[in-house]
């Protein structure tokens, strides 16, 4: 489909090509966080902090994590030899100049673009980086494939496919908290996280002369852990905490993050140290459970033969009851466990298996029912260049999930045509008690449970994020974040690499308009959309005359969109919807600054990149203009002459 890529790559052309390296230094203090990424789970690093802020300008300055000395000054690049550096003293997180929080009202600065990856050196004023980064983005696309796949998950599944085992040593920190315990054994309540401390290297302390590091100290590349018999001091060669036990030494990473699924068993108790390929744990993949958390008796509620609960004989089997989709409104299949003093309640969605009778006694751990995933639909992630383009067209996704608005409280409201009624109650800056409703669709499974605190961006469903919740709920950092990372799993599942400040640049220009809320004293209209910068200006003027500046809310638009919503309106026509933009623009009796490349080279005038920057023009050229203008004023100035004649 080189069509696709091909039209993916002029949609980015138009939204970036008016970005061209403008001024030094924009001044700002922001900056992106750099760290190593590792794949998940396995330590394997996938792309080393020296590699990603090679060609950076250092947004803080850099202290030795020892000495606590300068290593480099905020606003120093980094060049080869002191990224190499930075991550052998063992630094792990390094703040960046990034494109994403470059203030720069037209174009981008050089600090926070950096190094110019064409040339290898630091990028010069007049440097058309919108179109570099359009196609940096656009040509691989080519490369990219057509397909829909599956992606695996964390953990590794064996032959068994249920076994939960790690790739390497490991410490276990931390089990997860809704567990209950059994002889052998503990199960999961709810879908939970365990965290774990990876080993990357031992020690045997009878090889030691003299050990020089103690339980829980923090160590770098260059500490000396010990002496050996020989009198060879030996080093760390790496970072991490150091950890005694049974006359060993370990030198752990840091805190790994396993997710656990609900009804996985699990063998390990905290603190213990696991070796290899050991299986931790038992899980199904094929299914999910909901399982008590209480010892109790079960007690039904709306589960009734016929109208909610569908029952399956077949000849020499048990017999297996299943809970059916009902079009009766006021009908919610529940369980409840009625322990000593509480009762937790279980919602069971359609299709899935009951376990237990009514009446009978249960332990904590007990499966009440079993959710088969094949019952949950069986949703293709869909990989490749339709991925991409859904990601930079800012697409809702089909099966999205929902997201805590506020850190609250969750409540059941019940069921409504055949959706899930969920509230979420929180308190308002004043203290006020607020809800919000959600309307889940039945299909979904619900990561949450009635009276479940909540953290704010908690997803409460299965589904895919959606940039527009993350950007409302969470901000622009966060969206931007996660626009960066989705899009550069798809290019990396493909082996293709692509500078982060390629998709940067693209990133901020659909972030580059923002909507107002309560005009002020601006002029302006409530819902009109503006570019952020101008919006800046025109509060500033009016702050200044003592008047009332105009509110806004961040907005995230798509490629096209943005394309054609930019301030030039020769650039949008000859991009798409020509007529529409054209008779817009003569009824508005609109005017183009003529500021990015595209509009200059339609009406034939030098663009404003490189030799044609204005600045560069001026210092070495002493005109104003381009040849093109001087001879556009001369005729001016002939006519006028000729008229004061007559």
């Amino acid at each position: 489909k080189t069509a696709d890529a091909g039209y993916l790559t002029r949609k980015l052309i138009d939204v970036a090509q008016n970005v061209v390296v403008s001024i030094e230094d924009c001044g700002t203090k922001e900056g992106l966080i750099m760290t190593s990424i590792k794949s998940p789970g396995e330590e394997r690093i996938i792309e080393a902090l020296s590699e990603r802020i090679l060609g950076r300008f250092l947004a803080e300055d850099v202290f030795h994590p020892r000495t606590g000395e300068i290593v480099a000054k905020a606003g120093t690049e980094v060049d080869e030899e002191m990224g190499v550096y930075i991550e052998r003293i063992g630094i792990q997180k390094v703040n960046v100049r990034s494109v994403l929080a470059c203030t720069a009202d037209i174009g981008i600065c050089v600090k926070c673009y950096g190094r110019n990856l064409a040339t290898g050196r630091t990028v010069e004023k007049g440097e058309a980086v919108g179109i570099t980064a359009a196609q940096s983005i656009g040509q691989p696309g080519t490369q990219l494939t057509m397909r829909t796949f599956h992606i695996g998950g964390v953990a590794s599944m064996s032959s068994e496919a249920s076994k939960l085992t790690l790739k390497y040593p490991a410490f276990i920190v931390k089990l997860p908290e809704n567990i209950a315990h059994r002889e052998e054994f503990k199960i999961v309540t709810r879908n939970d996280e365990m965290v774990i401390k990876n080993v990357i290297k031992e020690f045997l302390t009878e090889n030691f002369k003299e050990v020089k590091v103690t339980d829980n100290m923090k160590v770098y590349p260059e500490d000396i852990i010990g002496v050996d018999k020989n009198g060879k001091e030996i080093l760390a060669e790496c970072t991490g905490l150091v950890i005694f036990q049974d006359e060993e030494i370990y030198i752990t990473g840091e805190d790994t993050i396993i997710d656990v699924k609900v009804g996985t068993q699990i063998f390990v108790e905290e603190g213990e140290l696991v070796e290899k390929e050991r299986e931790i744990g038992l899980a199904d993949p094929n299914a999910d459970y909901i399982i008590a958390e209480i010892d109790g008796k079960v007690q039904f509620e709306d589960i009734i033969p016929g109208a909610t609960l569908r029952i399956e004989k077949e000849a020499g089997k048990k017999i297996q009851k299943f809970i059916k989709e009902t079009k009766e409104e006021m009908l919610l299949p529940q369980i409840v466990i009625v322990g000593k003093g509480e009762k937790p309640v279980y919602t069971l969605p359609a299709g899935c298996q009951l376990l237990v009778e009514e009446g009978q006694e249960i332990q904590a751990g007990d499966t009440l029912a079993k959710i088969s995933t094949q019952q949950i639909k069986v949703k293709d992630i869909t990989g490749g260049l339709p991925k991409v383009t859904e990601l930079f067209e800012a697409r809702i996704p089909k099966n999205y999930s929902y997201m805590a608005k506020e850190d609250g409280l969750i409540k059941f409201k019940g069921k409504l045509r055949g959706k899930y009624i969920l509230a979420l109650e929180y308190h308002d800056e004043e203290g006020e008690l607020r809800k919000v409703k959600y309307t889940i669709p039945a299909d979904r499974t619900l990561y949450v449970r009635d009276e479940e605190e909540v953290k704010k961006g908690q997803l409460l469903c299965s589904g895919e994020k959606n940039s527009h919740d993350i950007l409302r709920i969470l901000g622009v950092a966060e969206v931007s974040k996660h626009l960066l990372d989705r899009i550069q799993e798809v290019y990396r599942e493909q082996g293709v690499s692509i500078n982060d400040k390629h998709i940067g640049i693209i990133i901020r220009q659909m972030l580059a308009k923002v909507e107002i809320i309560e005009p002020g004293d601006t002029g302006l209209i409530i819902k009109q959309r503006i570019d952020r910068f101008k919006l800046k200006q025109v509060n500033e003027k009016v702050i200044s005359e003592g008047g009332a500046p105009a509110t806004f809310r961040p907005t995230l638009m798509g490629i096209t969109k943005t394309a054609l919503n930019t301030d030039s309106f020769i650039a949008s026509a000859s991009f798409q919807e020509t007529t529409r933009i054209l008779t817009k623009a003569a009824i508005r009796g609109a005017e183009d600054d003529l500021v990015g490349l595209k509009e200059n080279v339609i009406v034939g005038k030098l663009i404003p990149a490189g030799t044609g920057i204005v600045s560069f023009r001026k210092k070495f050229i002493g005109e104003e203009g381009s040849a093109f203008d001087r001879h556009v004023r001369r005729h001016e100035v002939l006519e006028a002459q000729g008229e004061r004649k007559e």
